[in-house]
């Protein structure tokens, strides 16, 4: 009968055993039972048990009632709870339960019922507190409620130091719904709403505690019991610092217990973790694992990162045989392959169909509190429409016994169901596994050689952001606008993980290292291409079938990983640190002292916290990673474009901390007054930081701004004049001192690609980004302060197609050379006689349309003269002054033809001259 639990861990101080079924569960803990009644009946001559009831215990009070070995006639069997007022034959009766269930197969000494029917149940209390403080407990089976009760102690009213040991209490409603549930009443109404319980410290008093929890009804109380805070709303949490207790589970009730604290918790705990401004962190996890299999189990979101990066390495010597992960599948496309499908309103029926020609043993309650035990193979069901009944508790079940008779019991009367054939009991354990299976999660298994093994895993996966915070604790020197001052940095980082860390290694990394998603874990069948089959007996030409190459996914080879391979992992006492509030300088040093190492590392800068780190789940923490006292000279800082009007105060000083200063707000506190905040920019070491942390109301600035373009030089290429231009910039800053004392204005302006100073002295401090100039301002005062910039630029002019007028414009600027010039008027020359010549041939055509005009006239009027008599002296006449136009119009068009000419020719040498002017 020897079972043995299929994994153990050990939550703080309470050891838990997961057994395959609720049958090897029951079993092993009657076992365990029986050696601790023989050993107090060794010891003592007798011995004290006090019993849970209820389904979690039956398959163990079954078992121990026929276990051999046991001298039950020196026993004394008390138990836990009774309800006020029931009818000690009601079929919920817990004395009842224990009588039907165990009393009536064995012959202890005594049995000691709860006085729930007591006339005076304060009185019955304390009789009953007073037998079990006569008779110490050497045992106390326990079982957990749905609502994490022990007993009838239901939270949150579940005293840890609760001074009587039997009391009575109210019953809470889902305590009450739970008895429904399990079929002990019919309704909410008929369960009682008071009951008489042992206290939590009467069940602490025995020697030895063992509770048994089965069921995947109960697997979210017992992951809420032994991962969350030790409270009264989770009474049963209370057992994890009991020593003397041990918790029994079956595989349903430790389904959630699987994938949310156990080997992650106890077995392989984070040890170390490096994490990234960019989202993600590096961990390391270590511990002593006993055995041939771990499971670690991850966020679906971690899932790529983690199969990217994982590395297992055992440094007790044993060998890391494969890692293993279930192949993604749709849940429904993997429980299509089991032969074993429950719906959610039906399981038991679709157990007992889906079990159709299997072999089963099946407990039946054949009268009240007698069990037939019945093996064989299962007919079938017959349902309430084939019957025409009306509940299902009236269905039929059909057995064919090993007897080879034919058996039927009615489904109401079935207690438990062991499933006898193999096959069906894997597929009804990889149903309820895949049924529980939450699609957030995702389980790697690592498979190891057999032995001890201590296990160092490393991965890489998402993660928060780390982000920093800086309190800047100065003191002034009187009468001067210096002083010295404590700087400190505290790193902030979140536990997104689901579990606390304990003692881990924290560091810090500023700098951004390339990283990205490479979808590893979703699995793809690549097309390849279809070969037909070959019809001719000879052979055919050789084909190969293209297929594309597959990327291989790289580990993480940085420095820091390779290192984090061969170097011991281990833990240092944490330090205690506390955050300063109006604190002088000294006192803030004092109270936090800097914690963590600083690292240079090319492109990366890293914060080694020195203290080992402490965080719950789900909680964020703050740990020091800077604290050193620099130099620093308060200023008045003025940028119009980050605040008009006024300046700011500000505190500069030099980085002299030896760190490179992340990016991340400051508190200031001056002579411990608080003075304001600002943002610390990214700073390397040796590099200025300015801290505006206040408005100077006092001091106000106008800006009048104004521009101006002028040519400052002409060259001549291709044909075309260019024109060196400068833009100058002038802003003018009116600064008005309306206070007592005399300021220094620190005036801030960007440095723009460029732009260069033009007539103005130099700045008195030049950053990357910006140009500053200290302007002094005695008190109730205004002065003027003027920043010039300039912009040099050009523009084209084509050469041909200036004016003579612009021609003689630029021949006068002394910017041409001699050559140039010279040139420049040989070009003014032949230009003047285009004009001229073009100026010519305009008369010329004026002079040639009123000639046509005229011998038009002269036309029209000889054709009305007569050639002889009076009119024949006129028409010779006017036959002389058309020929006489005639002449002239011969004359115009030879001289329009040589000033053609002439122009042709003067553009010519034009284009020569233009030519070689470079």
């Amino acid at each position: 009968m020897a079972t043995k639990p299929v994994k153990t861990l050990q939550i703080e101080r309470l050891p838990v055993r997961i057994y395959a079924t609720n049958t090897e569960m029951g079993a092993s803990a009657a076992l365990d039972a029986r050696a601790i009644i023989q050993n107090a009946i060794a010891e003592r001559g007798e011995a004290n048990i006090i019993l849970a009831t209820g389904n979690s215990q039956l398959s163990f009070l079954h078992t121990l009632r026929v276990l051999e070995g046991i001298d039950w006639s020196v026993v004394t069997i008390f138990h836990m709870d009774e309800y006020i007022g029931i009818d000690p034959e009601h079929r919920a009766s817990f004395p009842l339960f224990l009588r039907e269930n165990l009393i009536n197969f064995i012959q202890p000494r005594a049995f000691y019922p709860v006085p729930g029917n007591a006339e005076d149940v304060e009185a019955a209390c304390q009789e009953y507190e007073d037998l079990l403080r006569t008779h110490p407990a050497d045992l106390v089976m326990l079982g957990i409620g749905e609502n994490g009760h022990l007993a009838f102690n239901d939270p949150p009213y579940a005293d840890f130091d609760d001074p009587l040991w039997v009391k009575v209490i109210e019953l809470a409603e889902m305590s009450r719904q739970q008895q429904v549930g399990e079929g002990h009443f019919d309704s909410l109404d008929e369960v009682p709403t008071h009951a008489i319980t042992l206290t939590i410290p009467a069940l602490l008093a025995a020697r030895s505690m063992l509770c048994l929890v089965p069921e995947t009804r109960k697997a979210r109380i017992v992951r809420a019991c032994l991962r969350d805070p030790i409270s009264p709303d989770r009474p049963a949490s209370i057992l994890r610092r009991a020593p003397h207790a041990a918790l029994y589970l079956d595989m349903d009730s430790a389904a959630l217990l699987e994938t949310s604290v156990e080997e992650r918790v106890t077995t392989l705990p984070v040890r170390e973790m490096v994490l990234y401004k960019h989202g993600v962190g590096f961990f390391v996890r270590e511990g002593a694992v006993a055995g041939e299999n771990v499971a670690l189990t991850f966020r679906q979101d971690e899932i790529n990162d983690v199969l990217k990066s994982l590395a297992v390495f055992d440094k007790a010597g044993g060998q890391v045989l494969g890692i293993h992960y279930q192949t993604p599948m749709d849940k429904d496309a993997r429980l299509a392959s089991s032969s074993i499908r429950l719906s959610k309103t039906a399981s038991l029926r679709d157990l007992i169909a889906d079990l159709r020609g299997r072999r089963v043993t099946m407990d039946f309650e054949s009268a009240a509190g007698i069990l037939e035990v019945v093996s064989g193979r299962v007919i079938g069901l017959d349902e309430s429409n084939t019957l025409a009944v009306d509940t299902v508790s009236e269905q039929l079940v059909t057995l064919l016994a090993d007897d080879g008779a034919v058996r039927v019991f009615r489904l109401g009367a079935l207690r438990s169901l062991h499933v006898d054939d193999p096959q069906a009991g894997h597929d009804l354990t990889y149903f309820l596994d895949t049924s529980l299976s939450e699609d957030a999660r995702r389980t790697v298994n690592v498979r190891l050689s057999a032995g001890e093994h201590q296990l160092a895993v490393f991965y890489v996966a998402p993660s928060p952001t780390w982000r920093v915070s800086y309190r800047l604790v100065a003191e002034s020197e009187v009468g001067t606008e210096s002083g010295k001052a404590l700087l400190q940095g505290w790193g902030l980082f979140d536990n997104r993980l689901e579990e606390d860390l304990e003692d881990v290694r924290v560091t810090l990394v500023a700098g951004q290292p390339i990283s990205f998603i490479y979808e590893l874990y979703a699995s793809r069948i690549p097309v390849r291409p279809t070969v037909q089959d070959e019809t001719r007996v000879a052979p055919g030409p050789i084909e190969f079938g293209g297929a594309d190459m597959l990327e291989k996914a790289e580990l993480d080879d940085s420095p820091r990983f390779m290192r984090a391979q061969s170097k011991a992992l281990g833990a240092a006492a944490p330090r205690s640190a506390a955050p300063m509030r109006d604190m002088l300088r000294a006192e803030a040093m004092q109270a936090a002292p800097p914690a963590a190492q600083a690292k240079d590392v090319g492109e990366f800068f890293q914060y080694v916290v020195t203290a080992a780190v402490s965080v719950k789940r789900g909680e964020s923490a703050l740990v020091p990673i800077i604290g050193s006292e620099i130099n620093y000279q308060r200023e008045l800082l003025y940028n119009g474009a980050k605040l008009p009007d006024h300046p700011v105060v500000a505190l500069r000083f030099d980085n002299s901390t030896g760190l490179t200063l992340e990016r991340g707000p400051v508190t200031i506190v001056e002579d411990g007054d608080y003075k304001g905040e600002a943002v610390v920019a990214f700073t390397k070491d040796g590099n200025q930081v300015y801290l505006p942390y206040a408005v100077e109301l006092g001091v106000r600035i106008t800006e009048h701004k104004e521009s101006a373009a002028h040519d400052t030089g002409l060259t001549i290429k291709d044909a075309y004049f260019v024109y060196e231009q400068f833009v100058v910039a002038i802003t003018k800053y009116t600064i008005e001192n309306t206070t007592s004392k005399a300021q220094t204005v620190t005036i801030e302006a960007p440095i723009q690609v460029g732009w260069e100073l033009a007539d103005m002295r130099a700045p008195d401090v030049v950053t990357a980004t910006e140009h500053r100039w200290r302007v002094n301002i005695p008190a109730r005062s205004k002065t003027d302060f003027v920043r010039r910039f300039r912009h040099r630029s050009f523009r084209r002019e084509e050469v041909r197609q200036l004016s003579y007028q612009k021609l003689q414009e630029i021949g006068k600027h002394t910017w041409l050379d001699e050559a140039i010039q010279g040139k420049l008027a040989e070009m003014l020359a032949e230009l003047g006689r285009i004009q001229q010549a073009n100026a010519r041939q305009t008369k010329l055509a004026a002079e040639r349309e009123t000639l046509y005009k005229q011998q038009e006239q002269l036309r029209a009027n000889l054709t009305t003269l007569q050639a002889a008599g009076q009119e024949a002296a006129l028409r010779t006449r006017m036959l002389g002054q058309l020929e006489t136009s005639q002449n002239r119009l011969e004359a115009i068009e030879h001289e329009v033809a040589q000033l053609t000419q002439q122009v042709l020719e003067s553009e010519q040498k034009i284009t020569q001259i233009i030519a070689g002017l470079g």
